[in-house]
C-alpha cells in the first residue's frame, strides 16, 4: 500500500484531500505544503496520513514549505471551531492562514549603504543622495525618490564605490522575544485596571467563561487583554 497524506486547504472544503507523498519527502502533521488543487499549486496543511486504496488515482504533493508548521494544539482547535460552528474545516483554516503568502521565504533584493559622508567633488545629484538622513540602507527606488534623483544615479554611485551594494532579505527577521520582560509596557487607567482584575479573576477560577470588554475605539481594550 502506498502511504498518502491528507491535506486540508484554506478554502471552503469540509475535509482534507488525499495526496501521494513523493519519495524522499518526510512530512509530519501540521506541515505546510504545496499541492495541486485544480490547475494551480495551493498552500495546504498536512492533517493526517493514510494508505491509498487499490485503483485510486491521486495527485502528488509538490513540495513542503520551508517554514514551521502548525502545532497539534492549533490543529485540534481548528477541528473544534469547525464542529462548534458547523463550519467547513477549510474556512476555519483560512482564518488561521489568512496571510499564507507571508509564510514563504522573503525575496532577496539589493540594498545600498552610504560609505562616506564626504560630498566634495560629487555631482549635485550625488550630493543629494549622500546628504540623505535615510532610509539607510535602502533600495535604489527608495533612495532616489527621497533625494529627488533618478535611480540610475544610485547605480552609478555604487559602480564608482561611493555607495555599497549588498543583497539581503526584503523582510528582515523579527528580533528574539524576551520571555523575562516584566510586562510593564504601559500604565493602565483606573477603568482598565478594573477590567484587568475581572479577567484575571476569570482565568484563576478556571473552566469555561465568556467576558465582554466594552469600550470605544482607542480606549485601551487591547492593552487590557495583553
Amino acid at each position: 500500500m502506498v502511504k498518502i497524506a491528507k491535506i486540508l486547504f484554506p478554502v471552503a472544503v469540509p475535509e482534507p484531500f488525499d495526496y501521494i507523498i513523493p519519495d524522499g519527502l518526510t512530512l509530519k502533521r501540521g506541515d505546510l505544503v504545496y499541492a495541486p488543487l485544480g490547475r494551480q499549486n495551493k498552500t495546504g496543511v498536512v492533517w493526517g496520513f493514510g494508505e491509498r486504496e487499490n485503483g485510486t488515482r491521486l495527485k502528488q504533493i509538490s513540495a513542503r514549505m520551508p517554514t514551521r508548521g502548525l502545532n497539534p494544539e492549533m490543529l485540534q482547535f481548528i477541528d473544534w471551531v469547525a464542529r462548534y460552528n458547523c463550519a467547513p474545516q477549510g474556512l476555519v483554516l483560512r482564518m488561521v492562514l489568512r496571510s499564507w503568502k507571508a509564510l514563504e521565504p522573503s525575496p532577496k533584493v539589493k540594498f545600498y549603504q552610504r560609505k562616506s559622508l564626504v560630498t566634495k567633488g560629487l555631482s549635485p545629484a550625488r550630493q543629494k543622495v549622500c546628504s540623505l538622513n535615510g532610509p539607510w540602507p535602502g533600495r535604489a527606488a527608495e533612495l532616489a525618490k527621497a533625494a529627488g534623483v533618478s535611480p540610475s544615479v544610485i547605480a552609478g554611485m555604487a559602480n564608482s564605490g561611493v555607495l555599497e551594494c549588498f543583497t539581503a532579505p526584503l523582510d528582515p527577521s523579527f528580533s528574539a522575544p524576551n520571555p523575562d520582560h516584566d510586562g510593564r509596557w504601559f500604565e493602565l487607567s483606573v477603568g482598565q485596571k478594573t477590567g484587568v482584575q475581572s479577567l484575571v479573576g476569570l482565568v484563576k477560577a478556571g473552566g469555561f467563561s465568556v467576558a465582554l470588554l466594552d469600550g470605544v475605539t482607542g480606549s485601551g481594550k487591547t492593552e487590557v487583554y495583553l
